[in-house]
């Protein structure tokens, strides 16, 4: 279990790390311009919230990390995990946000711009491809290791919730054969 949250743990830093690169791409690579285009101002502030929603995940990776450690509390890592899912889906759909049909219009018209914009542009579109990237890791990890806690928990419940197309899905895994 140690294993697998630690690795969860560094993949919510890898995040984490890319956001933040994002953050700068945005913030102190603009081309000089006395007006900053508003979904420019936009892509800042959702950029700050999804690096406060990665170091979140962090925190509650860190917890069930030590949780685990400390003589495999899995209530706690339980928690942890439950309370990571939550915002791991609040940064699923934030990352979507960004890489939705309306965002990439707006890319298309900076990058039509000027050279300076286009430029911008493709690092801002490198950056997404990274976080993405960076996403997709988590949500593995962090499916690794809800199968590490349900193994660990043997024949006790376990419920699990995703979110798809903003439609709430519950499935309950029942008691294994015998």
């Amino acid at each position: 279990m140690e294993g697998v949250l630690q690795h969860y743990r560094r993949q919510a830093d890898h995040l984490v790390q890319e956001l933040n690169l994002m953050r700068t791409t945005v913030a102190a690579d603009l081309p000089l311009e006395n007006d900053v285009p508003l979904f420019v101002e936009r892509l800042g502030d959702h950029t700050d919230d999804l690096i406060s929603c990665g170091k979140e995940i962090r925190e509650l990776a860190c917890r069930g990390h030590e949780a685990a450690v400390a003589g495999g509390e899995l209530a706690a890592v339980r928690r942890s995990l439950v309370e990571s899912q939550a915002c791991h889906r609040q940064l699923l759909a934030g990352v979507f946000r960004l890489v939705e049909p309306e965002a990439a219009r707006e890319r298309l018209r900076l990058r039509r711009k000027n050279a300076q914009w286009k430029s911008w542009v493709r690092t801002v579109e490198d950056s997404l491809a990274r976080i993405t990237a960076a996403l997709c890791g988590l949500t593995q990890s962090l499916g690794e290791s809800w199968e590490e806690l349900s193994d660990r928990l043997g024949g006790s419940r376990v419920t699990a919730q995703a979110t798809v197309s903003g439609s709430n899905f519950s499935t309950s895994a029942a008691q294994p054969p015998r």
